[in-house]
């Protein structure tokens, strides 16, 4: 096994978004291996597989707790909205932060903005939008 550098899977999904998943590392024979579950699996035996891209963002460095911070979602039925916790906080090597959130119920994560229906992440302590 060869280890990746800043390559990731690009999967279509059946609400017809598009996400990337990281590839983990390069197997003998030259496949892109991800993270399915609790395994690593050749991305392109997963649904959806569309290819591969090289990263064009600086690596994260270093992850954080997600502190109490929220993430407000639109509903998909459009009938008001939903929140969930941020998972944690993605530092990139420029120092960019970013928050995870979850998006399914394996608790695979992606940076909370890409996620479907975002609308904003605050803290309930400091949420701005609710003061006078």
């Amino acid at each position: 096994m060869i280890p990746a550098t800043q390559h990731y899977a690009r999967f279509g999904t059946a609400d017809g978004r598009t996400v990337e998943q990281l590839v983990v590392a390069w197997n003998d024979e030259g496949h892109g291996l991800v993270l399915d579950r609790i395994e690593l699996r050749r991305a392109m035996d997963l649904d959806g597989f569309l290819g591969f891209i090289a990263a064009d963002v600086e690596p994260v460095i270093a992850v954080a707790p997600g502190g109490g911070w929220l993430i407000e979602f639109d509903r998909p039925d459009g009938a008001g909205l939903d929140v969930q916790p941020v998972i944690g906080w993605a530092v990139r090597a420029d120092g960019v932060g970013h928050a995870l959130g979850s998006r399914d119920e394996w608790g695979n994560c992606e940076c909370a903005a890409v996620l479907k229906g975002y609308r904003r992440v605050y803290h309930p302590d400091h949420d701005m939008a609710e003061r006078p």
